[in-house]
C-alpha cells in the first residue's frame, strides 16, 4: 500500500514538472475565462494602482524638471517624440495584440511572432538612426540628431519584449507588468532628476527615456519567464500576420494624427511654442492614460474572451465604459476649470502660455473615453480592417484640422484637435462600432449623459468657487475647489437611482476582487 502511494506522489510531480516546462502554459487561457470577472477585476486594480505610482512619480518628475529646464529643452526633445511616437508603433508589427485577442495560440507561433518582431524593431532602429541627420535638418535643429540616435538606441529593449508583455496581459498577470514598470519608472525618474541638477540640460530627459525603456524590456522578460524558441518554417502564422498588419496600419494612422499637431508646432513654430505645447498637451494626456492603459489591458483581453456570449459580453462593456467615464470626464472637467491655479502649481513660473492650451486640449479630454472604448469593441470582435478603415477617416479629419488651426498659432492647433474629436472623431467612430457586434450604437451613447452630468455638477461647483471665492494662495484655492466638487458629485451619484447602480457596481467589483 505505501508503494502504490509512494509511487503515485512520483507520478504526481513528475506531472506537474512537466507541466511547469510545457511552454504551451504561457498560452493557455482557460484558468481566464473559468474565473473572468474576478481575474478582470483584479487585474484592473492591480493596473489602476500601478498606474497611480506611476503618475504620483512621473508627477513628481515633471514638477522637478519644470523648476530646472527650459520650454525650449522640453521642445528640443518633444521634437524627437514627437517622431519616435510614430515609429515606435512599427515596433511589433500590431503582432503583440494578435497575441491578445486570439482564442487559440501556440508556443512555436508566438516564437515565430518574436523572432519577426525582433528583425524588424532592429531594422527601425537602424532607420532611425540613419536618418537622425534627415530630421535635425527638418526641425533645423542641430541638437536633433543626437537625441535621436540615442532614443532611438532605447527603443530596442521595448521592441524585443513585445511578445512578453502580449503573454502577460493574456494571462492578466497586471500585477506583473505594474511592477516592472514602477521599479523601471522610479529608476529613471531619480537618475534624471539627478543629471538635472547636475546641469545636464536636455539629456537629463534623454537619460530618463534610455533607463525607463531599458529597464521594462529587460524586466518583462524576468517578469513573463517565456523563453522563445527558435523559428520554425512549418508553424504557419499568417492569420496572425494579417491581423498584426491591420492592427499595425490602425495603430500607425492613430498615432500620426495624434502627433501630426507636435510635429508642424515643431517645424514651423519652433522648440519655445512646442514646449509650452506639448507640456499641457503631456499634463492633459498623462491623467487620461492612467485610466485608459490599464483598463484597455484588462479590458480587450476580457472581451475578447467573451466573443460568444453576447449578453456578458454587453454588460461587461457596458460596466467599463461607465465607470471610465465616472473617473474621467469629471476629473477632467475640473482641471479646465482650474487650469489658471493647476498649471502654475505643477508647472511653476513662467509656463502662463501653457494655460489656456490645457484647458483646450482639456476640454476634448472630458469626451475622449468614449472614442477610445469604441476600438476595444472592435479589437476584441477582430474587427481590424474596419478599424483600419475607421483609423484612416479619423487621421485625415485630425491632420486637416491641426493644418487649419496652424493659421492661428499653438491655440488655433489646440481647437482644432478639440472641435475635431467632439463634432466630428466621437460619432463617427460610435456609428463605426455599433454598426455590427453584439453592442449597438444607442447601447454605446446611453453610457454617456451620467457621467457627462457629474461632470457638469463639478464644473458649477468649481466655476462658482473661482467666482465667489479666492484665498490668494493657488495650491489652496486647487485644494477647495477639488473638496467642494468631490463633495457635490457624490451627493448626487448618492441621491440618484443611476448613481447609486453604480455605486453597487463598484461594490460588486470589490467582492470580487476580495473573493478566492
Amino acid at each position: 500500500m505505501m508503494t502504490v502511494h509512494t509511487q503515485r506522489n512520483c507520478n504526481s510531480t513528475v506531472t506537474a514538472s512537466r507541466q511547469r516546462r510545457d511552454p504551451e502554459r504561457f498560452f493557455s487561457t482557460d484558468t481566464v475565462n473559468a474565473s473572468l470577472g474576478k481575474m478582470s477585476v483584479r487585474g484592473g486594480a492591480f493596473a489602476g494602482g500601478g498606474q497611480a505610482i506611476k503618475f504620483i512619480l512621473q508627477l513628481t518628475f515633471n514638477i522637478i524638471l519644470f523648476r530646472l529646464l527650459t520650454p525650449v529643452e522640453f521642445g528640443l526633445i518633444a521634437m524627437v517624440t514627437s517622431i519616435m511616437s510614430i515609429v515606435r508603433v512599427l515596433k511589433d508589427l500590431g503582432l503583440t495584440t494578435a497575441i491578445v485577442q486570439k482564442k487559440q495560440i501556440s508556443h512555436a507561433q508566438a516564437s515565430n511572432l518574436f523572432w519577426i518582431n525582433s528583425a524588424f524593431s532592429l531594422l527601425v532602429v537602424f532607420a532611425l538612426i540613419a536618418s537622425s541627420s534627415a530630421l535635425a535638418t527638418w526641425f533645423n535643429r542641430v541638437e536633433v540628431q543626437t537625441i535621436t540616435y540615442w532614443i532611438a538606441l532605447s527603443f530596442l529593449p521595448i521592441g524585443i519584449s513585445g511578445e512578453h508583455r502580449a503573454i502577460l496581459v493574456r494571462q492578466m498577470h497586471f500585477g506583473r507588468i505594474a511592477l516592472v514598470e514602477i521599479i523601471s519608472i522610479t529608476i529613471a525618474v531619480t537618475t534624471a532628476i539627478v543629471a538635472a541638477f547636475l546641469g545636464a540640460g536636455y539629456w537629463a530627459l534623454v537619460i530618463y527615456h534610455i533607463v525607463q525603456n531599458t529597464g521594462i524590456g529587460i524586466g518583462l522578460w524576468v517578469a513573463c519567464g517565456w523563453i522563445p524558441g527558435l523559428p520554425r518554417r512549418d508553424v504557419s502564422v499568417r492569420s496572425l500576420l494579417k491581423f498584426g498588419g491591420n492592427m499595425l496600419a490602425f495603430n500607425l494612422v492613430n498615432v500620426l494624427s495624434k502627433n501630426f499637431d507636435q510635429i508642424l508646432i515643431g517645424k514651423y513654430l519652433g522648440p519655445v511654442s512646442l514646449g509650452f505645447y506639448e507640456r499641457a498637451y503631456r499634463i492633459v494626456v498623462q491623467p487620461v492614460g492612467q485610466v485608459q492603459y490599464p483598463l484597455s489591458n484588462v479590458a480587450i483581453p476580457g472581451l475578447s474572451r467573451l466573443q460568444d456570449e453576447p449578453k456578458r459580453y454587453k454588460k461587461y462593456h457596458s460596466r467599463v465604459i461607465g465607470m471610465i467615464g465616472l473617473v474621467i470626464s469629471p476629473v477632467m472637467t475640473l482641471a479646465v476649470i482650474m487650469a489658471p491655479e493647476l498649471i502654475p502649481v505643477v508647472c511653476g513660473s513662467g509656463w502662463d502660455e501653457s494655460v489656456p492650451l490645457f484647458a483646450i486640449l482639456g476640454i476634448s479630454a472630458i469626451f475622449t473615453p468614449y472614442s477610445f472604448t469604441a476600438g476595444w469593441l472592435m479589437a476584441s470582435q477582430g474587427r481590424v480592417s474596419e478599424m483600419l478603415r475607421m483609423g484612416i477617416i479619423n487621421s485625415i479629419l485630425s491632420i486637416l484640422a491641426i493644418i487649419v488651426g496652424l493659421q492661428w498659432g499653438a491655440i488655433g492647433v489646440a481647437w482644432g484637435v478639440c472641435l475635431n474629436l467632439i463634432f466630428l472623431k466621437i460619432p463617427f467612430v460610435f456609428w463605426m462600432a455599433g454598426k455590427r457586434g453584439p453592442v449597438s450604437i444607442m447601447e454605446i451613447a446611453n453610457q454617456l449623459p451620467f457621467p457627462l452630468f457629474i461632470s457638469a455638477v463639478v464644473g458649477v461647483t468649481a466655476f462658482g468657487y473661482r467666482s465667489w471665492f479666492n484665498a490668494g494662495s493657488d495650491i489652496v484655492n486647487l485644494i477647495a475647489a477639488t473638496g467642494l466638487s468631490v463633495i457635490a458629485a457624490s451627493i448626487v451619484i448618492v441621491i440618484t437611482p443611476r448613481g447609486r447602480r453604480s455605486l453597487k457596481e463598484m461594490r460588486e467589483m470589490i467582492v470580487l476582487f476580495r473573493s478566492k
